[in-house]
Formats: C-alpha cells, structure tokens, sequence
C-alpha cells in the first residue's frame, strides 16, 4: 500500500526523456503523487506531458482493487491534477493515469499505484458494536 503526501508535484526532466510515438518532440514524465482529501475522495496529480502535438489528454482510471470494472474519466491537456470522491471508505483503489493521443492511443503512462481511502467517522465504532 502506497501513499504520497505533498502540497505539489515538483516536474524535473528525468534522465531518460521519452518521445511521443508519431511526432519526434520530447515529453517528460514523474510519479504522480495522491492525498488522501478525506474518507471518500482522494486528490491526484501528475506532471503533464509537454510538446507533444498529438497529445489529446489523460484518461483517468480507477477501480476497487478486487474488481475487473473500472470508472474512467477524460481530462483536457493542460490539467494535471483531479480530485476524485464518492468513493468508499477504508477501501483499496487501483488508480492509473495515462496521457493520450488523439487516436486514444496512450502516449505516456503518468502514474498508476493501490491506495487506500481513511476510515469513516465514526466507522470503528461501528464496526466493534457488532
């Protein structure tokens, strides 16, 4: 189980620049990082990929860690950050972020990690009454 806590995700060309497969530019790429906002919504981001023409944006997708259906959602380039809720609590997500091309073909994977949602208020309670 993985969790990254940070007020913001600090982009540095890595060591090995990754091209965009139908255009010769350069694209760089870093882990994305995910706070834990509160027991149903956790806060992603990731660095952007820069100078790709046919970049289209990122798919964001997310799932239960013990489910093979997933929630997918599109954001526009020039985001790089999305907060996600109405999720359960105390609850293990399988959460992968990939920047696409206008063919949604994926371009770059810009993170993917299993985090962890917090407790409920009031959930352990509950949970040693029965």
């Amino acid at each position: 189980m993985l969790f990254f806590f940070s007020e913001s995700l600090l982009c540095q060309p890595s060591e090995t620049e990754q091209k965009c497969p139908r255009e010769s530019t350069t694209v760089r790429f870093e882990d994305m990082i995910v706070d834990v906002i509160n027991s149903t919504t956790l806060h992603i981001e990731w660095c952007s990929v820069v100078d790709c023409v046919s970049l289209s944006g990122y798919k964001i997708r997310y799932s239960l860690k013990e489910s093979s259906s997933y929630n997918e959602i599109f954001v526009t380039p020039g985001i790089s950050s999305y907060t996600i809720s109405g999720l359960k609590p105390n609850t293990e997500y399988i959460i992968n972020v990939n920047a696409v091309d206008v063919s949604e073909q994926v371009v770059r994977n810009c993170g993917w990690g299993t985090f962890r949602t917090e407790e409920a208020d009031g959930m352990s309670l509950i949970s040693e009454q029965w």
